[in-house]
């Protein structure tokens, strides 16, 4: 009885795993006073295209958090981010020193980034929405239209 228990056990153990290896990483967010989501940390081994979720919950994410995706640990092969258009706010060093990042795609509700969120990283190209009032591409730099 001892041996069939651990079995089915195991059993049920490589299912769960099995299940879970379609994706090798996990989000975390944190509950705003708004009631949006902003993301906090990344776990786990992250693909080469990385699309942050527009929803938690069926809440919006509208913020990417300070050093959420700092030194890239477990994020080497990371070339290229995907920002929604819920997203308004990049916080501090949020993808500081992740050096295989090449790429970035901003969404139209972007209004604030700050100056060191993608500091030390290989970035040299910035897609941006065209629907994106507060920020304008223009030699491979992007631009502040309120500063």
């Amino acid at each position: 009885m001892k041996k069939i228990c651990w079995l089915v056990l195991f059993s049920q153990f490589l299912f769960f795993g099995c299940s879970c290896s379609q994706k090798s990483y996990q989000f975390y967010f944190q509950l705003l006073e708004d009631g949006s989501y902003r993301l906090t940390a990344i776990s786990g081994t992250l693909p080469e295209h990385l699309a942050i979720p527009e929803e938690y919950n069926h809440q919006p994410v509208t913020a990417i958090g300070s050093q959420v995706m700092y030194h890239c640990e477990n994020a080497e092969q990371l070339k290229s981010v995907e920002i929604p258009d819920s997203v308004r706010t990049i916080e501090w060093k949020a993808f500081e020193f992740c050096v295989a990042l090449e790429s970035v795609t901003l969404g139209s509700g972007i209004n604030d980034i700050d100056d060191s969120a993608f500091a030390a990283t290989n970035l040299n190209e910035i897609h941006l929405s065209a629907d994106n009032p507060n920020y304008t591409v223009a030699d491979h730099c992007l631009i502040n239209n309120e500063r």
